[in-house]
Formats: C-alpha cells, sequence, structure tokens
C-alpha cells in the first residue's frame, strides 16, 4: 500500500473500532520492516516506517483511555 492509501484506510476504520471501543489492525510486513538489507534500502525504509506508525498509533490509542 502506499502512503496515502494506509493512512486513508486508517483514517476509515478507526473511528468505528473506537466507537466499538474493541478492534485490530493488522501488518503483515515480513523481516524486512525489522531489518536494513543490501539494495533493499527503499522497500526497509518504507516498511520500517509503516511499523513506526503503527507503534505512533498503538501509543496514541493508549494514552486516549
Amino acid at each position: 500500500l502506499g502512503r496515502s492509501l494506509f493512512v486513508q484506510l486508517i483514517r476509515q476504520i478507526l473511528p468505528s473500532m473506537m466507537k466499538r471501543n474493541h478492534g485490530h489492525i493488522i501488518t503483515m510486513l515480513g523481516s524486512t520492516a525489522m531489518c536494513g538489507l543490501g539494495n533493499f534500502s527503499d522497500i526497509c525504509t518504507a516498511k520500517f516506517g509503516l511499523v513506526g506508525c503503527m507503534e505512533s498509533i498503538d501509543h496514541e490509542l493508549t494514552l486516549g483511555t
């Protein structure tokens, strides 16, 4: 998913999850999201960015409760 599509998806589903006070967002990224690999810097960067985004959303929602 591109960044803008990912953000749009989160903005679409998060309000209903918060209203129900329940839900899960699952990202399947593989090992390139956790460590850098030679000749894959663009892929590793994008996937690591998604991991960081998901962690930030988790912290924001946890702090809000």
